[in-house]
Parts: C-alpha cells; structure tokens; sequence
C-alpha cells in the first residue's frame, strides 16, 4: 500500500486553484474595454469633447457586461466576492491618491492637484462600476468539469 497515492473511495474534490490553473479573470476585459473605447473615442479628445471623455469609462462597464455574459455557464467562485470587494476599495482609494501624489510632485501642490485627484477617483467608481457588472462566475480549472447542468 502506497502512502501517497490518494485513496481511491474519497469523492471529495481540490477546487482550490494553484498558480498554474490560474485565470486572467475579469480585469482583462474591462482594461481591454476601456482602452478601445478610449481608441475609438480618439477623434473627440483633441477638444475635450464630454463624448470622448465618457467613453472609456463606458469602454470598462461594457467589458465587464462582456466578460458576465462569456461566463454565464461557469460555476460560481466562492472566494470571488471576497477578492473583487478588496480591490473595489484598493481601486477606490489608491487610484487617486497615487495621481495626487505623482503630480505634487511634478507640478507641485496647488489647486489643479485636487481636481486631478477628482479624476482618478472618476476612473477607480468605473474601474468598480465594471468589476461589479462582471459577476462572479470564473472559469473552472482544467481538472474540474463544467457542467451548466449542476447548479452553476
């Protein structure tokens, strides 16, 4: 009898994940959202046009929309909530601390900084607003099976 060959009468599956059955999860598509709406927008920034600013921001919600709707049939992951929320706050917080930061310390500390800081905030709520719109469905790793059909 082999000590370290799993039993065989155990119907008890790992669901944890390790670092290579890792997935990209919903971040991918909201940045890569943002980042062509932000593209396609391009004509419109050059005169600070509303429509060229409120793109990108839109450009994030929709790719976490794209990412819930690519991931209606994966099962729910039960650490996800937990990981999203932290980052909603991280998001929320650093975001435009790190700006006000940075440009105090180009341009020095003066009324622009805040309005600055008041941007980075605007872009970690969408940053939020598309976490939040992306669900919590994840691809399963590659030894679990994705079955629609068992409560997923």
């Amino acid at each position: 009898m082999n000590p370290y060959k799993p039993s065989e009468t155990t119907d008890v599956k790992n669901t944890g994940r390790t670092a290579s059955t890792r997935t990209w999860g919903p971040w991918i598509y909201i940045v890569v959202g943002g980042f062509i709406a932000g593209l396609a927008a391009s004509p419109y920034h050059s005169h600070l046009n509303p429509i060229g600013l409120a793109t990108t921001p839109v450009g994030m919600v929709v790719g976490g929309l794209i990412y819930r709707a690519r991931s209606r049939n994966w099962p729910l992951d039960a650490g996800a909530r937990g990981r999203y929320l932290v980052f909603c706050v991280v998001a929320i917080i650093a975001i435009p601390v790190l700006i006000g930061v940075l440009v105090s310390l180009v341009f020095g500390f003066d009324e622009s900084t805040g309005r600055v800081m008041i941007l980075g905030g605007f872009v970690g709520v969408c940053l939020v607003a598309g976490v939040l719109a992306s669900g919590g469905r994840r691809r399963p790793s590659e030894d679990e099976s994705c079955d629609p059909t068992e409560g997923g």
